[in-house]
């Protein structure tokens, strides 16, 4: 399944478009680039498709950590680990963006924290496997998108790990939750709530 996204500017290693035993996971060369698609396939990675106008081509197959919003990154090594949190749920997936205009601020697994301006969301509508986890509230997740202010690459988080913030509306600090999210404690204060939940399950945190 492939899902249209808006037009977006962006950056592609280069060694993402030779194959995957070219791969360079650290520094590399940078290739101007624009989104048209996330690919979706039940139980791996998601993909995105690129065009490259220098090239004039379209090439179908490249990894969220390799995606930058700028041409020089540093020498930090970036991981899909660090970016995207799951495999795709379903083969069956939709775009939506949500109607405010959001700054997100999430840790990845590694306890880096990372932010930046909301992009656009993708879920999952349906599945071939009856009970799988796309339907099951403890387990569905969105992938939010947005592109980290620091390192410039594209990141995803489900929505229940990450502070929504939107200028003219929401309080600082914020109130604690009373609904169920994966941390009881979660505040700007207490950092540690973001992303470093050891539970799978909503009710063993409340």
């Amino acid at each position: 399944m492939n899902v249209s996204l808006p037009y977006t500017e962006c950056y592609v290693k280069r060694s993402f478009l030779m194959g995957p035993k070219s791969f360079n996971w650290g520094k590399d060369e940078m290739i101007p680039a624009v989104l048209l698609s996330f690919k979706a396939i039940q139980g791996e990675a998601p993909l995105f498709e690129v065009y490259l106008p220098e090239y004039q081509a379209c090439y179908d197959k490249v990894l969220q950590c390799a995606i930058f919003d700028r041409q020089i990154i540093g020498p930090t090594r970036i991981d899909l680990d660090d970016v995207a949190y799951w495999d795709c749920l379903s083969d069956d997936a939709e775009l939506h963006i949500k109607p405010l205009r959001m700054h997100m601020k999430m840790k990845n697994p590694n306890g880096v924290m990372m932010t930046g301006d909301y992009l656009w969301t993708i879920d999952w509508r349906r599945c071939n496997v009856p009970g799988s986890q796309w339907n099951v509230w403890n387990e569905h997740k969105q992938k939010n998108f947005f592109f980290d202010e620091k390192t410039g690459v594209l990141c995803c988080g489900p929505n229940n790990r990450i502070h929504w913030f939107d200028k003219s509306l929401s309080h600082q600090p914020p109130k604690a939750p009373f609904f169920k999210v994966f941390e009881k404690t979660w505040s700007h204060e207490n950092e540690l709530a973001l992303g470093k939940a050891t539970k799978w399950n909503y009710d063993e945190d409340t």
